[in-house]
């Protein structure tokens, strides 16, 4: 009885081992969308005994080190990953993980090392706009990034509403008002893009425009706090059945 477990051990140990890096990494990535973070990392751990030299593998077992919460483990692949041959993904994965831990200058490092790799990485360009936006308050620097995104990305409903935003700080009201008209277009129907845009529309002297889109963002769940723009409303919606809280 020993002897028979042990063959069957050993079979399916050859069975296991049988498997190429292609096919464990199609296990790994079946693993990952399943939210099974550890039989994902244990297929690429497997793929990576028999393809040590495949830097796809260490990003794919980085991302699932990442999902388990084991920092020190996903920074190790994604710079070996690197080591092996040099990619926006990693760099940006990295620069991720530097961003979490608040370490905004080694993030912005890293981003930027992500579009020197391949000019037409778009997600590097939106993670490094936010950090220079809303970290740096270097609106001018972000807003060339964001202009860059969306020539890479142009149906992208978020990038429209961040440009708009930015757009809004630099004096550019009709530019951001613009932005937001076209993230709304694609979908981006958030309460805070209605008053953001409300928000311009009022400095840009629409009050009808503005009214309408501070009501619409009331009404969808925003709370409106500015003391401006609830003043702003008492006046324009006189005779309307709306009702502030």
């Amino acid at each position: 009885m020993r002897l028979l477990f042990t063959c069957l051990t050993l079979l399916c140990s050859i069975s296991s081992f049988a498997q190429t890096p292609h096919e464990l990494m199609t296990v790994g990535k079946q693993r990952y969308d399943q939210a099974d973070y550890a039989g994902a990392k244990s297929a690429f751990d497997s793929a990576i005994i028999i393809k040590k030299d495949d830097p796809e593998l260490y990003i794919l077992r980085g991302n699932a080190r990442l999902q388990l919460k084991d920092i020190k483990g996903a920074t190790e692949d994604y710079t070996a990953s690197i080591t092996l041959k040099p990619s926006a993904r990693a760099y940006h994965n990295l620069g991720i993980i530097k961003k979490n831990a608040e370490d905004y200058d080694g993030a912005l490092t890293d981003y930027t090392k992500a579009i020197e790799t391949d000019a037409s990485y778009k997600y590097a360009y939106e993670s490094r706009a936010l950090i220079l936006a809303y970290v740096k308050n270097d609106s001018r620097a972000a807003l060339k990034d964001l202009e860059k995104l969306i020539e890479l990305d142009p149906q992208n409903a978020e990038a429209y509403s961040l440009r708009g935003t930015i757009r809004g700080r630099l004096g550019d009201n009709k530019g951001g008002i613009a932005d937001f008209t076209k993230a709304l277009e694609l979908g981006e129907k958030k309460a805070e893009v209605y008053y953001d845009r409300g928000f311009l529309e009022m400095e840009d002297k629409q009050p009808t425009a503005a009214c309408s889109d501070f009501t619409q963002a009331a009404n969808t769940g925003y709370k409106i706090i500015d003391k401006k723009v609830l003043d702003f409303m008492k006046n324009c919606l006189k005779g309307r059945t709306y009702k502030l809280e």
